[in-house]
């Protein structure tokens, strides 16, 4: 992916089509990550790094987005994603201004029913929340994206080094609760170099187990988004990994863990995509599936979360292969 070479462009947009309805998904072009210690990621370099984006440059981003669709597509989007490769709740490098415009034009939206942000725990702030849910008059819902990652601690911070303990991703959930707001969580498929495949299976289940749980114990709404873990370039597990013959993850792999989890009850998203930062030729291997068949049928769960649908698909190619 890369990085745009005139301002008053986001990174990337897109509009997709969800279970619920079309979703329009805009990462904008700001300042870098300020976290930045995350081990395993990229992203920081597909950003403007150590240079601000003015509020205006940044408002033009989200007017050019706006301006490619036409009326009837944006009165369709059900749902509004917002990334910035780092915190879009870090006012560092995405001013308020910015955002409060961003969140006037989503309420003139008709059929919106969810904005989703992304960003790391220590930037989401109850007064913020309440001021963009006031905002969006009660018509939509808040959603804030986070990487959890993993329920394994010592693989969430010893290895990925995220920063983000079970007791402050709690506390984050009661704060959520308490307003009302969504909660979205990366889990990554095979997050550590360690982890055999059946491991990292059993790993990600778990996770998702976990995520099950307390969404429940808080009365939070939660979705999944799984990604399988691909070699960054750059990154400090870049090194790790090629050294001790890391395999990224097998398709066969993903579908395993998105149907062992359907009873858990929260929606799920599979990632296929390396964002073109990949220092392998892929984000995941396709040893026991047809890659094209396979990650078509992915993509079609991605659209309807038909649960029966891909396990009928993956049935009839594993009974190919009996």
């Amino acid at each position: 992916m890369a990085r745009p070479t005139r301002r008053n462009r986001p990174i990337f947009h897109w509009y997709r089509q969800t279970p619920f309805g079309p979703e329009l998904v805009i990462c904008l072009f700001t300042r870098g990550c300020r976290y930045r210690s995350c081990s395993f990621c990229a992203l920081p370099s597909v950003t403007a790094g150590e240079v601000d984006e003015s509020y205006r440059e940044i408002n033009a981003q989200v007017d050019h987005v706006f301006a490619q669709f036409s009326g009837a597509q944006l009165q369709a989007v059900w749902k509004l994603s917002i990334f910035n490769n780092g915190s879009v709740l870090d006012q560092a490098t995405m001013p308020t201004k910015s955002l409060l415009y961003l969140f006037l034009k989503a309420a003139d939206l008709p059929s919106l029913k969810v904005v989703s942000l992304e960003s790391r725990e220590e930037y989401v702030e109850d007064w913020e929340l309440k001021v963009l849910r006031q905002i969006l008059g009660g018509r939509a819902e808040l959603e804030i994206t986070l990487g959890f990652e993993t329920h394994d601690e010592r693989i969430r911070n010893r290895v990925l080094n995220k920063g983000l303990t079970v007791k402050r991703f709690e506390k984050l959930l009661e704060m959520l609760a308490a307003n009302g707001v969504r909660l979205k969580c990366y889990v990554m498929l095979k997050p550590d170099v360690m982890l055999t495949e059946e491991q990292g299976i059993e790993e990600a289940v778990r996770t998702i187990e976990y995520l099950g749980q307390v969404a429940g114990t808080y009365r939070v709404a939660m979705a999944v988004h799984l990604n399988p873990t691909y070699v960054a370039r750059g990154t400090r597990l870049e090194r790790q990994f090629k050294e001790n013959g890391y395999l990224p993850p097998d398709l066969d792999s993903i579908f395993r863990v998105v149907l062992s989890t359907q009873r858990v009850g929260l929606w799920t998203y599979v990632g296929l995509d390396d964002e073109g930062l990949a220092a392998t030729d892929s984000a995941f291997r396709c040893e026991r599936l047809p890659r094209q068949a396979a990650t078509a049928a992915l993509e079609r769960f991605n659209a309807t979360n038909d649960y029966e649908e891909l396990r009928a698909f993956y049935q009839n190619e594993k009974a190919k292969t009996t």
